[in-house]
């Protein structure tokens, strides 16, 4: 065979492109390092606190829940029967009790979400808060079953509040578990708004006001939502340096490797990590101006280039958190709104014509939809006068005519009705 001989000119040529190479390589990794060493002067404002938190007694509440002997039929892996036998509700309604009361003890004072500014730090308590939501429906089912209306919507409306209660402070996630709990809290209700007396309309309409007045504005939710972001970003960069510039860009660039966009995160190793913290905070706050617009998709707000924030697809992450809380304050809207028509025909012995006939009697203006900006919920008598029709047009906003979705929480196509709101 033979042999392929290289000339000494091109052996050369080869040394020198390698050798070049290498020098290019080194000068980039220097400009790496030099760019990231930079240190992080962004800030972001102290976490407030409160005294007297009515969170941990909430959290030690649902903890108390968890070890039950006899667990809440929501909760019981070995109850094969739907529904669940009396029996079963009355157990654990009995057991639950002194969790209950500690739950209450705790619905008038402050209020405040543990903050997620600590990626690692990350609260085990929305576990617990789920589970007693999950107790509060079962109990509240059980008061229903054994003839008490009120009671049961009372306890549902507790549980409600304590959803908007703890929706305050530490962002997205703690939001996202809230709505998750005042559903829960709020699943049957409906049935039992019909069965009440008409002192018992004015105090459940009460309680719809206050929960109302817990509830944290969205807008607000984001500020906190970026505040978390750029300290948690701030937390990671430091981590990073602390252990080695060599080491800090290897983990970015292996952080980058493993994005979606490859070129997005090699891009970011040179830029100055200032500069993207404050377009991050631009991004939250032109965000949180924009959602306190009336509720629409998509939204208009595009995130900056960013790698980490691109990775949680923000656009579609907080506008689908939007639509979800929409949802929620829908849904609230309309069971207020029920109670008011019952209790209007509780006093008069007619249903309402028109939701004018509400105010300022039974609420204090007619109640807009939230799907719908500026324009009432859509409410109408059926031609014997003896039922309604009131609804939201929905996740779609589109007015479907009342035809129901099939699944409130995620469906399409169709309207969000008063006396379908179980999902």
């Amino acid at each position: 065979m033979a042999r392929i001989r290289i000339g000494r000119r091109a052996a050369r040529g080869c040394c020198g492109c390698v050798t070049f190479g290498v020098i290019v390589l080194a000068y980039l990794f220097g400009v790496i390092v030099y760019i990231n060493s930079r240190p992080i002067t962004v800030t972001v404002p102290p976490y407030p606190t409160v005294k007297d938190n009515a969170y941990p007694i909430f959290v030690k509440a649902g903890r108390m829940m968890w070890r039950m002997k006899h667990p809440n039929p929501s909760n019981d892996p070995n109850l094969k029967t739907f529904p669940p036998p009396l029996r079963n509700y009355a157990l654990a309604y009995k057991e639950s009790l002194p969790a209950l009361k500690l739950m209450e003890s705790a619905l008038n004072k402050p209020c405040l979400a543990p903050s997620g500014r600590s990626f690692f730090n990350l609260t085990t308590g929305f576990a617990y808060i789920r589970n007693l939501a999950r107790v509060v429906g079962d109990d509240a089912e059980y008061i229903s079953l054994t003839g008490h209306p009120y009671e049961a919507i009372n306890l549902r409306l507790e549980g409600m509040k304590m959803a908007a209660m703890t929706a305050h402070g530490g962002g997205l996630l703690p939001d996202l578990v809230s709505m998750a709990v005042e559903a829960i809290c709020r699943q049957n209700m409906e049935k039992d708004i019909p069965k009440l007396t008409a002192n018992q309309y004015a105090k459940v309409e009460k309680e719809f006001q206050i929960i109302q007045r817990n509830q944290p504005l969205f807008s607000d939710i984001i500020r906190e939502e970026g505040n978390n972001f750029i300290s948690g970003s701030i937390q990671i960069l430091n981590l990073e340096k602390n252990r080695g510039e060599i080491q800090y860009v290897m983990s970015c660039i292996g952080m980058g490797l493993n994005l979606h966009s490859v070129t997005n995160s090699i891009r970011q190793l040179f830029l100055n990590k200032n500069v993207i913290l404050l377009k991050d905070h631009e991004y939250f706050k032109t965000l949180a101006r924009e959602t306190t617009l009336p509720y629409h998709k998509p939204l208009y707000t595009k995130s900056s280039g960013n790698a980490y924030l691109q990775m949680m697809d923000p656009n579609k992450l907080y506008g689908q958190a939007w639509q979800k809380y929409t949802l929620n304050t829908a849904c609230d809207t309309l069971e207020q709104t029920e109670t008011a028509i019952y209790w209007f025909r509780r006093k008069t012995g007619r249903f309402p014509k028109s939701l004018r006939d509400l105010v300022p009697h039974y609420l204090p203006s007619v109640p807009e939809d939230p799907f719908n900006y500026d324009k009432p919920l859509k409410y109408r008598l059926k031609p014997n006068g003896k039922g309604f029709h009131l609804y939201s047009v929905g996740l779609d906003q589109v007015d479907n005519g009342g035809k129901p979705m099939k699944k409130y929480w995620e469906g399409m196509g169709g309207d969000l009705v008063a006396g379908h709101l179980n999902g």
